[in-house]
């Protein structure tokens, strides 16, 4: 029981065995003779109560000035941070070869609005790179088309030459095939132009050989496809034609080519064109029927030379 009252017991109070748990014990020798247990109880005045409440309700105070401050301006910070990647993410996707150069705005000059800089740098300097590259590509495509063409032509009478007709003429050949026309294909052969090159030059021959191109392909109709095939033979494809037709062709280049007076070189000079026909069969591929007419209009050609020349052998 108590002995020693304080503010809240009396003497003779029964201690519950709860609080003398916490109580310190009193040993006379080997003898617990008592116990201390103190309690402090503070006792506060109404200015100190009123202060203590008002404490209390300012952290509600606060917790609402957060929820009513603290919240709009996380979400305005978060949109501030947020839009600038949001532009730079949709001028990324909207970039493309057509479109390489895009410009994201820029909204400030700190560190939200210095990626966007860079990326308006990086997307002008690579936008004038891909233009420089697409006109090199442009330049190069170009260059690649006329060494083609140059490829094709041969240099001296422009006409063209032996690879050229062998790429057309399995395609000419391929459709008059599909459409059951008869193709006519001739091998023309100058006359002893070895005895020119040999009494006026080569510069001389050449020069023959120029303007009996340009002879040949003005006196030929634009379907038909005439190259030179080496040296002073050429090679000529009348499509869509018959023989009869293909000789009265050949047979007017022959009379204009045999009638062509040549007083700049030599008045007595007379050039002569012997001419080989033959009709393209159809029952193979273009490629093996180009091959076949080939040897036959050789075989045709030969028949004219032996024949006297200047002249016309189906």
């Amino acid at each position: 029981m108590v002995l020693a009252p304080s503010l809240e017991t009396q003497y003779g109070q029964i201690i519950p065995q709860g609080k003398l748990k916490r109580a310190l014990p009193i040993m006379d020798g080997n003898q617990t003779v008592g116990y201390l247990l103190t309690e402090v109880t503070i006792a506060l005045t109404l200015v100190e109560s009123q202060f203590l409440a008002a404490i209390k309700n300012s952290w509600w105070l606060a917790l609402l000035l957060v929820a009513v401050f603290a919240v709009p301006l996380g979400i305005l910070l978060g949109n501030r941070l947020a839009s600038p990647i949001e532009k730079l993410s949709s001028a990324i996707q909207a970039m493309n070869p057509r479109a390489i150069q895009q410009k994201v705005p820029i909204i400030s000059k700190d560190e939200l609005g210095q990626p966007s800089q860079r990326f308006n740098q990086m997307s002008e300097e690579l936008s004038s790179a891909y233009d420089e590259l697409e006109k090199s590509r442009m330049q190069l495509t170009e260059y690649g088309q006329q060494m083609k063409e140059i490829s094709l032509q041969d240099p001296l009478t422009l006409l063209p030459n032996r690879r050229a007709f062998n790429e057309k003429a399995p395609v000419i050949l391929a459709q008059n095939a599909r459409h059951g026309r008869t193709s006519i294909l001739g091998i023309i052969d100058l006359g002893n132009f070895k005895r020119i090159n040999d009494e006026y030059s080569h510069a001389i021959g050449d020069d023959v050989l120029r303007r009996l191109g340009l002879i040949m392909k003005s006196n030929l109709r634009e379907m038909d496809l005439i190259a030179r095939y080496g040296g002073e033979e050429f090679v000529v494809l009348f499509p869509e034609t018959d023989l009869h037709t293909s000789v009265d062709l050949i047979e007017r280049l022959r009379n204009l080519i045999a009638d062509t007076a040549w007083q700049d070189i030599d008045p007595d000079l007379q050039i002569t064109m012997s001419t080989g026909l033959v009709e393209v069969a159809h029952g193979e591929p273009s490629e093996e029927s180009l091959k076949t007419a080939l040897a036959a209009a050789d075989q045709k050609l030969y028949q004219a030379k032996n024949s006297g020349r200047n002249c016309t052998k189906t």
